[in-house]
């Protein structure tokens, strides 16, 4: 009886030796696993810029067969952009509003271009733009919408049918997930994009047109940032 939990212990003492050594090689290989992960994490990081930029062509391209497909033959498209393109113009409309007037005590050098704060210089048509130091890689505007704008002739009876229309057209597409006019409030700011249009088609007031805008959000944008470096940015 003796001899038999002697074995026993000598045989679980063995077995524990054993797993406390196969545990010691795990803990050693720990910094190569943390240093392999970071080193997935940076190329993953190198490659946003690629794949975020170098598919927008695909996108735009199939964005205006879509949207050709969506409207009628009396309707057509001003304007397609994405959505932080669309927003950026507003900034740009504000910044050239407030342009500063020649001969007001502004000074322009060659070495200020860029700089933030920067003001238009003799001969110059417009500021130069700011141009920050650095980006973090996961600051980069996705493109996770784009904005459409166009005509369509007026019907006072149903003023949106033919915007409805082409709504629930793309809404059936995979590549687009909620498609809709965009709001009043975040067309202000925009008006650059009809006014030419405007100019043209005031030479024929006996025909009227209803102006529209639409977003259309990406179903599957390429790049999503996972929730873990969302914390991680605003940890810098």
């Amino acid at each position: 009886m003796l001899v038999t939990i002697y074995v026993r212990g000598v045989r679980e003492e063995f077995r524990l030796e054993t797993r406390i050594g196969e545990l010691k090689v795990c803990e050693g290989k720990m910094p190569e696993l943390v240093e392999a992960l970071q080193a997935i994490k940076t190329e993953e990081a190198r490659m946003i810029p690629f794949v975020e930029k170098g598919n927008r062509a695909r996108r735009f391209v199939h964005a205006l067969d879509s949207l050709g497909s969506a409207i009628g033959d009396q309707d057509w498209f001003v304007y397609l952009a994405d959505r932080d393109s669309y927003d950026r113009g507003k900034v740009n409309a504000d910044v050239a509003t407030a342009r500063p007037v020649a001969g007001k005590g502004t000074t322009f050098s060659l070495f200020d271009a860029g700089r933030p704060g920067a003001t238009r210089g003799v001969g110059d048509t417009a500021i130069a733009p700011e141009f920050p130091e650095k980006v973090f890689v996961y600051d980069i505007p996705l493109m996770t919408s784009l904005v459409a704008a166009g005509y369509t002739p007026l019907v006072p009876s149903d003023p949106y049918g033919a915007v409805h229309k082409a709504v629930a057209y793309l809404n059936q597409s995979d590549v687009y997930n909620g498609v809709d006019s965009l709001p009043e409030i975040d067309r202000m700011g925009r008006a650059d994009i009809f006014d030419p249009w405007l100019k043209f088609l005031r030479r024929t007031p006996t025909r009227l047109y209803k102006a529209f805008t639409l977003q259309l959000p990406l179903a599957q944008p390429d790049i999503v940032i996972p929730e873990n470096r969302e914390r991680e940015r605003g940890k810098k």
